[in-house]
């Protein structure tokens, strides 16, 4: 196996790592690229020569089981959620794409010009913009 590589810089937590490292061998992951964010890690990839982005939330909150919420909308309007478990999700990795990031500092997702509606059967409504959010 390989040496563990430590990603946090922000929160020192063996657990994360620990989280992290289980995901990684439990579903596959060659890691590519680490991103340490202010609620999560990162791990940019592939599974089965796929692009994957695993995505472990650092602690329990909003985001703690948000691998429901996105599988719940069936690809309509958001990534494929491959696998996910409390706190941790596999993401359809979409390449190229644009940095959340970068569409926030240049003001284009304040755009409501062509919005989209999806109404889901349990009766949440999402708004989705021209934009289409990547990771």
């Amino acid at each position: 196996m390989a040496e563990r590589q430590n990603i946090l810089t922000s929160t020192p937590s063996t657990e994360l790592q620990d989280r992290l490292d289980e995901r990684i061998r439990a579903w596959r992951i060659v890691v590519e690229r680490l991103v340490d964010t202010h609620t999560s890690v990162l791990a940019l990839g592939r599974r089965d020569g796929d692009p994957v982005v695993l995505k472990i939330v650092k602690a329990r909150g909003e985001e703690w089981r948000s691998g429901d919420i996105v599988d719940a909308f069936e690809r309509k309007g958001v990534v494929r959620v491959y696998e996910h478990v409390e706190g941790a999700m596999l993401l359809e990795g979409l390449r190229p794409g644009r940095s959340l990031l970068g569409v926030a500092l240049s003001g284009a997702d304040d755009d409501h010009r062509n919005p989209r509606i999806i109404e889901r059967d349990n009766g949440w409504i999402a708004m989705a913009n021209a934009i289409k959010p990547t990771l």
